[in-house]
């Protein structure tokens, strides 16, 4: 007999806090699920500690591979396998409350024209202390609508999502959950639960010069193909077009020490602190890195537009 949920975890070198995440999924009140964890090539402790859980829960399947392939494919290697009508995702350093599953899989169960259900997260630094809760739209319009104003959607190990077959697309190195979340934009309705039940270690070492600096491109790609698909049904990347991502050095540096300052910027709005106190390392960022004035300035064009003047032309149908 199948699972109801497929829980999915890529690990790469992960032995620090990797323990406390698989322990937590374990905790979970919801019980009938498989938890499909991919070992991407790790070189460090994550293959031992992973083994010993193997030893203890049935319910964990390993998949082991030779070399370091990517999260993108190693999680489209654990969909490949999946068995259970729901599919869950969770990341390394991230924690879940011991009610999500169960919350999530009850709500999806009583409404079958939703699609995926979030939840909203706290965000607590590396001691585990609580910095602040995210502030993600609920219902299915609020949702959708931040699609077309580039506005957050979900945090991605909060998602559950119906397994109907759709994959993260091999492209997207950066910014898969995205893209994702476009192609499920069309099969049916969002949900996300307004209490945090997921918990985000939120941290400068995370400020990877390559991931933000690429997760920028691969965003802007990711809505020029939404646009299409409103339009078609299908976008261009379906019909083999090739999109180059740029890079360079030097943008490279100057988005790192960009995110630093966003990273300063993003927690003192968390911890709830002065205008001046945020702003003030928003403006650096938008200074070092210029293509941070065009992102914001257009993202504050498109939520003044829609939400406050309803000046975007959104099909209504689009939202229902």
């Amino acid at each position: 007999m199948n699972p109801k949920v497929s829980i999915i975890l890529s690990v790469y070198n992960s032995e620090n806090k990797l323990q406390e995440t698989i322990k937590s999924v374990l905790a979970q009140n919801f019980l009938d699920f498989e938890f499909i964890i991919i070992d991407d090539g790790s070189t460090d402790l994550t293959s031992k500690i992973l083994n010993d859980f193997v030893k203890k829960d049935k319910r964990i399947i390993l998949i082991k591979n030779e070399k370091n392939i990517g999260l993108t494919k190693s999680l489209n290697k654990g969909l490949g396998i999946a068995r259970g009508e729901y599919i869950a995702r969770i990341d390394t350093r991230d924690l879940w409350d011991k009610t999500k599953l169960e919350k999530q899989i009850k709500f999806l169960d009583e409404n079958r024209d939703y699609v995926i259900c979030g939840t909203h997260t706290f965000y607590i630094d590396e001691n585990g202390n609580a910095l602040g809760k995210s502030s993600y739209g609920v219902a299915n319009k609020d949702i959708k609508a931040n699609f077309f104003t580039r506005e957050g959607l979900f945090f991605h190990p909060s998602i559950v999502f119906r397994n109907i077959g759709v994959y993260y697309r091999d492209f997207f190195r950066y910014s898969q959950d995205l893209d994702l979340y476009m192609r499920l934009f069309f099969k049916g309705k969002f949900y996300c639960l307004s209490e945090p039940l997921t918990f985000s270690r939120f941290s400068p070492a995370d400020l990877t010069i390559n991931k933000r600096y690429f997760q920028r491109q691969y965003a802007n790609i990711i809505y020029k193909l939404f646009k299409e698909r409103l339009k078609s049904g299908r976008d261009s990347l379906d019909d083999g077009k090739i999109y180059v991502i740029k890079e360079s050095k030097i943008g490279l540096k100057f988005c790192y020490w960009a995110r630093v300052f966003i990273f300063k910027y993003i927690k003192n709005r968390i911890l709830d602190k002065s205008f001046f106190s945020w702003f003030f390392w928003l403006l650096l960022a938008l200074i070092i890195y210029p293509p941070y004035i065009r992102d914001y300035s257009s993202r504050f064009v498109r939520i003044i537009f829609y939400k406050k003047f309803k000046i975007l032309k959104i099909n209504d149908h689009w939202l229902d």
